[in-house]
């Protein structure tokens, strides 16, 4: 395990380990279809890829696929510390209009939509808090009890902090995060869209 991300230090594992999978995250992914000491030799042995923290855009897809030169599966996945840590990953090949979802349910795991205003249940395509719970899901924060009570849920979902919505085909995405919303004019917004003149917080 590298301590730190280190280009030469990377590139070195990549020529002597020869790793058949990748974890990656976009920027990494960015940086091995770009760099000029990544060559397409290194990644010959590469056979699928897995991207987390945040969605990888096709053209950045592609842009690796023409490095590696081959059609290599990408998959693009979800999770977090306290749910151990993947809870919503795409198949190695899945419908392209679905470019920017972080997948579909584990097996054994359930998710629902919150309500950001009035904490009810709602339906595809619209937006609230993403909840999770399965097996993987931790028991709570260690010696920290109010931490635990204010994530985990008592009908044992965990609250992910994550604004997202499902499809009717079981994709989900990640929109935004609820501790970077704001209220304007009684509405949620996101922290980075920018307020015109006017508006009061």
């Amino acid at each position: 395990m590298l301590p730190l991300f280190i280009p030469e230090d990377y590139i070195q594992c990549l020529a002597e380990f020869r790793p058949q999978f990748l974890f990656v995250v976009p920027s990494l992914l960015l940086f091995l279809a770009t760099h000029p000491k990544v060559t397409p030799d290194l990644l010959s042995s590469v056979d699928s890829v897995l991207v987390g923290a945040a969605p990888a855009s096709l053209q950045l897809q592609e842009k690796f696929r023409t490095k590696v030169g081959r059609d290599i599966d990408i998959a693009q996945g979800y999770g977090m510390t306290e749910s151990s840590p993947v809870t919503l990953c795409t198949p190695h090949r899945y419908d392209q209009s679905k470019v920017g979802t972080c997948g579909q349910l584990y097996p054994s795991t359930e998710a629902k939509i919150v309500s950001l205003t009035d904490g009810s249940n709602l339906g595809p395509h619209q937006t609230g808090e993403l909840y999770l719970r399965g097996p993987q899901i931790m028991k709570g924060y260690l010696n920290n009890e109010a931490a635990t009570k204010e994530t985990l849920v008592e009908d044992g979902f965990l609250r992910t902090g994550d604004v997202a919505y499902y499809d009717k085909e079981g994709f989900f995405f990640i929109v935004d995060r609820t501790k970077e919303l704001i209220k304007v004019k009684g509405n949620q917004v996101s922290g980075c869209r920018r307020l015109t003149f006017g508006e009061v917080i």
